[in-house]
């Protein structure tokens, strides 16, 4: 039987107060003589007894009163009752996003969460059950409830703050559902949060999780709110030339959010190139521009490289509110040239002819692209294709579909498949036949999922054309693929998409009668571009349009950029995955990131590549991934370069009111507390209920009315 107040109990010998007073009010009546008792009423013996007993009952209900008037104070309890101060059940749930990165105060929100919890939780009574729930994504359970609340305070004190996306509604749904074998009838969820918008509004849980939250675990919001609320981030940057070559200035577009009600003026931005952390004191070039309020901002920077490899890009922005986003870091990979094959086959009649095939207009557009792209193009018969392998080609042009047996089509669609860009034109010297079992679908989809519907003998001409969904949508503006309209084919091949395929596939310009006259699709880790017919004599005049030499540098530089990853920028905490052909395989990987971490990495060796999954990306900056070949483990080779940065839908550091928090769950018992200095509250996680105390109280109050009642009614 625990006491919350056991220094009450020293007043128990209080009880012996009513004996006390009992024996020193007994009456002693003399005895007396006399010569007779005929005189006197035989019920005077009834009455005294009945005199006792009475004495005797008061004395019991004042010491009744005594009693349970101590233990009231000292809250008293049971540990089997369902209700008393010492059966309270607690979760705390600590926002550890990133926005919890602003200044309140001399420390930031979260370093103010963890001291305001460990505050709360030095004010539990002894007994009481108290977890910890942090939601990152997905919401981990640091703590269940427990009366070990020295062992819960150690655990909040080792939270460091995570850097990826947060699952705020989750993680309160995984902390009620935590308090569900806590035996109280005082359970309550406890939120120490900035509310950020973007963490807490109704969109964030979806109907089937509404549904399954329990609604009579109140929950309490300590919202922690700094005085300012303005924010500048940096949202996104495009690398507008893929991939990049040395020599040749790569654009890097910045677009800049303002989420501040007032716009911001002469907003410095410096970028720099190499690692953020040694370099930021030395940056390369820098502007200034004004950013309007609720508004956007884009600006470019050119970077010109001179030696090969993975290179860091890195912008910043002047502090604020926020400054983990006011960072962005960018890997490219520059390349000394780009080498681009060329396949073809001129058919036997024409070989006096005058150069009028699809080899010759193709080699005149990348050739001239060579010039000023780095392009080292390599031309090649379609025959030879089985001897020489695509192995070290990062775009393949196929001028003509020829003898493909089904070694040459393995060969194309591991190719692609790895990450390779492949360009086809069924021009001069084309068959059907191979065309077609080069289209054929395998366990992993097909190269081109469409079906041949055979060779159209008159003249078509192009309709539309649309790159805005395309790779090729930040090379071919929308003036420019403009004028495919009315390009005119005198033989091409006729197409029609397969319905049940799963592939990313888009038609990117049609005929007026509706059929695609090109067509790009995602294979595997790489890309690939169909044309309805071929770029030589008679067949298109393509090739002497303007665009030509503009859409073949476009396709080259855009479809030789491999896929071999979800993504160069990496989202906080997400998974970045990376594959590799086979003869690359090194004997060790490990990843280096910000700040010279390390980590080693597990090789997943395939049946003709291998791959690697990292998913530390817990902190902001620019990683590489480096592997050992040789025996030597001190040699390195850099093989693949990432980022990570943050997102601007969570740089938005406007609070959630309370009316959208109530929307979310809108069954469920919500309180909000709003605290905008950094002063701990305290009380925090007591809980206001005195279950038993006031039926102890009550209790007393009774036996006092049934006291005066019975000196009453036996006077």
């Amino acid at each position: 039987m625990p006491f919350v107040n056991a220094w009450f109990l020293g007043l128990l010998p209080l009880a012996a107060l009513p004996i006390i007073i009992h024996m020193i009010h007994r009456q002693k009546f003399p005895i007396l003589d006399f010569s007779t008792l005929l005189f006197f009423d035989r019920s005077r013996k009834y009455n005294v007894f009945r005199l006792r007993l009475r004495h005797v009952l008061l004395m019991i209900l004042r010491i009744a009163i005594v009693l349970l008037v101590v233990l009231a104070f000292s809250r008293f309890s049971f540990s089997g009752l369902g209700f008393g101060d010492k059966q309270q059940g607690v979760m705390l749930v600590l926002d550890g996003s990133y926005s919890m990165k602003r200044a309140f105060g001399n420390e930031t929100l979260f370093e103010f969460a963890k001291k305001q919890a460990l505050s709360g939780i030095d004010e539990l009574e002894p007994g009481a059950a108290v977890g910890v729930v942090v939601n990152t994504a997905p919401p981990q359970v640091l703590a269940l409830p427990t009366s070990e609340h020295e062992a819960v305070k150690k655990v909040i004190e080792s939270l460091e703050q995570f850097y990826g996306r947060s699952s705020s509604w989750k993680a309160v749904d995984l902390a009620q559902n935590a308090l569900e074998n806590v035996r109280s009838s005082s359970r309550e969820v406890v939120v120490l949060t900035d509310l950020q918008r973007e963490s807490w509004s109704g969109q964030t849980l979806s109907q089937r999780e509404r549904e399954s939250s329990h609604s009579t675990i109140p929950i309490r919001f300590i919202s922690l709110r700094p005085p300012t609320s303005g924010n500048v981030a940096i949202a996104r940057v495009d690398v507008q030339q893929a991939p990049i070559t040395i020599g040749r200035a790569a654009r890097f577009s910045l677009v800049i959010r303002n989420f501040s009600e007032k716009p911001v003026k002469s907003l410095r931005i410096t970028a720099g190139t190499g690692p953020i952390e040694k370099n930021r004191d030395a940056p390369g070039e820098s502007l200034q521009l004004e950013v309007p309020s609720n508004g956007t901002a884009k600006v470019n920077f050119y970077f010109t490289f001179s030696i090969p490899g993975h290179q860091e890009i890195w912008f910043q922005l002047a502090d604020d509110a926020l400054a983990a986003d006011n960072e962005w870091v960018e890997t490219v990979s520059v390349q000394d040239t780009l080498p681009v094959l060329l396949l073809g086959s001129k058919p036997v009649e024409d070989e006096k002819a005058p150069e009028t095939d699809e080899l010759f207009y193709l080699s005149i557009a990348l050739s001239h692209a060579g010039r000023s792209g780095n392009i080292s193009l390599v031309i090649s018969d379609t025959g030879q294709l089985a001897k020489m392998g695509l192995y070290g080609y990062n775009c393949v042009f196929l001028a003509s579909v020829k003898d493909l047996g089904d070694k040459e089509v393995n060969l194309i669609r591991q190719y692609v498949s790895r990450g390779g860009g492949l360009v086809i034109f069924p021009g001069q010297g084309t068959d059907e036949e191979s065309l077609t079992r080069l289209f054929a679908a395998d366990k992993s989809g097909s190269i081109m999922p469409v079906n041949v519907e055979g060779l159209v003998r008159e003249s078509s001409r192009i309709a539309k054309a649309d790159f805005h969904e395309s790779v090729l949508g930040t090379s071919i503006s929308s003036i420019l693929s403009q004028q495919l309209k009315g390009i005119s084919y005198k033989l091409h091949y006729r197409y029609s998409v397969r319905e049940d395929s799963l592939q990313s596939t888009r038609t990117l310009a049609v005929f007026y009668d509706g059929t695609p006259a090109m067509i790009e699709t995602r294979y595997g880790l790489g890309r690939c571009v169909l044309f309805a017919g071929g770029c030589g004599l008679p067949a298109s005049d393509i090739q002497f349009r303007a665009i030509f030499p503009t859409l073949m540098q476009a396709l080259a530089l855009q479809l030789a950029q491999p896929v071999r990853s979800r993504s160069n920028d990496v989202g906080p905490g997400e998974y970045f995955v990376a594959w590799f052909e086979e003869a690359e395989q090194p004997k060790k990987l490990r990843v280096t990131g910000p700040g010279d971490s390390s980590h080693s990495v597990e090789i997943r060796v395939g049946e003709s590549e291998y791959s690697m999954a990292f998913n530390r990306t817990d902190l902001p900056g620019g990683f590489q991934v480096r592997a050992v070949f040789e025996e030597d483990e001190e040699a390195e080779t850099i093989v693949e370069a990432f980022a990570v940065n943050t997102g601007d839908e969570d740089s938005n550091l406007r609070s959630a009111s309370a009316d959208e928090i109530k929307k979310v769950l809108p069954d469920a018992v919500v309180s909000l507390t709003l605290l905008n200095t950094p002063d701990l509250l305290s009380e925090l996680l007591v809980t206001d209920r005195r279950e038993l105390m006031r039926i102890l109280l009550i209790l007393v109050l009774g036996i006092v009315v049934v006291e005066n009642i019975l000196s009453w009614i036996t006077k």
